[in-house]
């Protein structure tokens, strides 16, 4: 009986939770886990629940869910603001004195896009995983996307403008690609607003309007843009960097003509064999040039690329001009992507 009384205060503390170590899981998960609508009503705030692995991997999941709010994918928007952001920084000079051009330099993420903040990770140990809660103030968040808009129209009519007054059809219809490509994130921002507030859509309107019109402004430019290609080098070796040019111009909507062209686009392919104990190498480079009717030159490009081996010397110059085919697949023309 003895034992039995000795036993007792025991089992009373282990079945207490505050004698067992603190507070239970359920007792100490944050207040945004347990009642989200409490801490963060929904009529203020666009929110979104997120958990992981890691606290990294929690506010990923928590972001993809914010995005599906406004029917966009992360990737597809990280394409499309660095996009712009290229165009931005290559003429920041146009813009630097503006606000709006500084809140664009500064979105490095789908976050930063969104505007969106998140709370603390709370981590589980019973479950081993982190929660996270993504938040958007629909109050602030409203004035900061007018703003951007703003600055972003005003630049794509500026692209519009030059693009006008520019006589060489090469020339503008780069300004025009420019436009085009900030039309992508500014028609996203006015999405996103008029989600959050749909009071605003008629505001943008007129902006929505302008930027219907972009696409078939460039369409209009390169439908009178035709390109010859010429080969420095006849052998046909080369025939794959004729055929990789000749596609690119086809992938931006160009057409490619022999009788009359607008534009001549002239190819020099230099390839230096190097021989070493240890096999046959080849060191290419590439010199392009794009020059109108005048004979004046419009665009050009030019690149060495790292020497390369192959088990023969056949072998090393098809794997050297495989490297010039991916580099003017990712890299050529790129006013116009």
């Amino acid at each position: 009986m003895k034992k039995n009384l000795l036993l007792i205060p025991f089992l009373i503390f282990s079945l207490l939770p505050c004698f067992a170590g603190g507070r239970s899981e359920k007792e100490s998960a944050p207040l945004w886990l347990t009642d989200t609508e409490k801490e963060f009503p929904s009529g203020k705030y666009i929110r979104a629940l997120g958990e992981g692995s890691s606290a990294k991997l929690a506010q990923s999941e928590a972001l993809s869910t914010i995005s599906l709010y406004f029917d966009t994918k992360t990737d597809i928007l990280t394409l499309a603001v660095k996009e712009a952001q290229s165009i931005l920084s290559g003429d920041s000079e146009m813009f630097s004195s503006s606000q709006g051009f500084t809140q664009m330099v500064e979105v490095s993420s789908s976050a930063d896009f969104f505007c969106v903040s998140f709370v603390d990770s709370y981590y589980d140990k019973q479950r081993d995983k982190f929660h996270t809660l993504a938040y958007i103030d629909k109050a602030k968040v409203s004035s900061i996307y007018s703003s951007r808009i703003s600055f972003l129209m005003d630049s794509i009519n500026s692209y519009r403008n030059l693009s006008k007054r520019e006589t060489e059809l090469f020339r503008a219809a780069g300004y025009m690609h420019k436009a085009e490509v900030l039309s992508k994130l500014a028609s996203q921002y006015i999405q996103n607003l008029v989600t959050i507030n749909p009071d605003a859509a008629p505001k943008y309107s007129e902006s929505l309007a302008v930027i219907a019109k972009v696409p078939e402004e460039l369409g209009a430019f390169k439908k009178d843009m035709s390109f010859d290609i010429r080969m420095a080098q006849t052998e046909k070796r080369y025939d794959p960097i004729f055929s990789t040019v000749a596609n690119i111009l086809e992938q931006q909507g160009f057409t490619f003509s022999v009788t009359n062209p607008k534009y001549v686009i002239v190819i020099s392919i230099s390839c230096v064999e190097e021989t070493y104990d240890v096999g046959e190498f080849v060191r290419s480079s590439i010199e392009l040039l794009i020059t109108n009717q005048e004979t004046e030159s419009v665009y050009s490009y030019s690149k060495a690329y790292p020497r390369v081996s192959g088990k023969d010397l056949s072998q090393s110059y098809t794997r050297a001009l495989f490297s010039i085919q991916k580099d003017l697949e990712e890299n050529l023309l790129s006013e116009y992507r």
